[in-house]
């Protein structure tokens, strides 16, 4: 077997073996009366103050990438506190997995993005054939995880937890057959989304569409392959901003010309976090008294980047940018960079600097809804 366990990357955690220095973190979000009583009466209440340490150092590291394998959650946002831990035992006892989750984390959908990458470890480097979960009967969240990461309740049984109260447990059972044909569906995207907020219908958005018209101008710059993905938000800004305008890179090998967006009517910014750029504040926006276009380009960095680099007639165009890092739990997508932000987003951050805090409150607010129907059609949220 594995001396050591290998490290998983989420949209939102990082999953990593857990070690001897985790023991305060672990200690903290562990030793709760709310975490601890849906676990084994072999869990100790009152935890003891150095609970968290003895069992890292007695129990899981002689055992770790042997019999056990113990992965510690860490959010991207704050990769050096952790919030909870997923466990493997094989063999089974007779359950083959366990897990807990920090209170003040419980229904964003955390523990079943944890899972997802540990159950592809057990079913395809470990090659086993099926686990068995167990959850106490009361245990609702352990329940909807199980379900919503394809494992089929096959018993209810007596069983002891730390909360005496509670007496019986579900068993369930998810095979590595079932686990193939799970994964397959999560991954697909959504079957006839609605063709403007690009979310299956049952989950639709569009009646919330704020109706915006500013002063400021939107200008989107969009690779034609972005167009393609489900998850674009830079759309929805231009439909829920009236003074706002899309052109479109890379539909084939002709040089898309942005000249005409240089207009003396606006001041006009690249929004582009480049080596140059300032940052966009009040000081910024008061420096004139024209209104302010902002040219977006919107796409995954590479895209994005070739905006800044390829387009000359920008080249006198200064970059502006907002650094404050990003610390929301969610995401749309995987961030590479401390103040990385979805195309709403950012826009709406934008807006709020330049046109007020209910301009930003509200496209934030419909950027909300975006990302949790996204989240929820993944199954990554409850």
């Amino acid at each position: 077997m594995f001396e050591t366990i290998p490290t998983f990357e989420t949209p939102r955690l990082i999953l990593r073996g857990v070690q001897l220095s985790d023991a305060t973190s672990y200690q903290k979000h562990f030793a709760h009366y709310e975490v601890i009583k849906f676990l084994s009466a072999r869990v100790p209440w009152p935890y003891p103050e150095d609970g968290a340490e003895f069992f890292i150092k007695n129990v899981v590291l002689p055992h770790q990438g042997k019999t056990r394998w113990n992965w510690g959650i860490f959010l991207k946002s704050n990769p050096t506190e952790l919030i909870g831990a997923v466990e493997l035992f094989h063999p089974g006892i007779p359950e083959n997995r366990g897990f807990w989750l920090s209170q003040q984390h419980w229904g964003k959908g955390i523990m079943t993005e944890a899972v997802n990458p540990i159950m592809d470890f057990a079913f395809h480097t470990l090659d086993l054939k099926s686990l068995i979960f167990a959850n106490a009967l009361e245990n609702t969240r352990s329940h909807r995880v199980k379900e919503k990461t394809g494992a089929k309740l096959i018993d209810i049984r007596p069983a002891k937890y730390a909360d005496p109260n509670l007496t019986h447990a579900q068993y369930w059972e998810l095979t590595k057959e079932n686990w193939k044909k799970f994964s397959k569906k999560r991954k697909r995207k959504p079957q006839d989304p609605c063709q403007s907020c690009f979310l299956h219908k049952d989950r639709c958005i569009c009646a919330h569409t704020p109706k915006l018209t500013l002063a400021t101008k939107i200008s989107l710059i969009i690779h034609a392959k972005e167009l393609k993905r489900t998850t674009n938000t830079g759309r929805l800004a231009l439909n829920a901003l009236t003074n706002s305008e899309m052109r479109i890179r890379g539909e084939d090998h002709t040089a898309l010309d942005l000249s005409d967006l240089l207009s003396p009517a606006y001041r006009t910014f690249l929004f582009y976090p480049a080596d140059n750029a300032i940052e966009l504040n009040e000081q910024v926006v008061s420096e004139s008294s024209l209104p302010i276009q902002l040219i977006v380009p919107d796409g995954n960095w590479r895209q994005a980047s070739k905006v800044h680099y390829r387009h000359h007639e920008l080249k006198d165009i200064p970059r502006v940018k907002i650094s404050t890092p990003n610390t929301a739990d969610l995401h749309m997508r995987v961030e590479t960079t401390e103040a990385g932000m979805a195309t709403l987003e950012a826009i709406a951050h934008a807006l709020g600097i330049i046109e007020g805090e209910a301009v930003r409150s509200e496209l934030m607010a419909f950027y909300q809804l975006k990302l949790e129907a996204t989240l929820k059609g993944r199954g990554q949220l409850d």
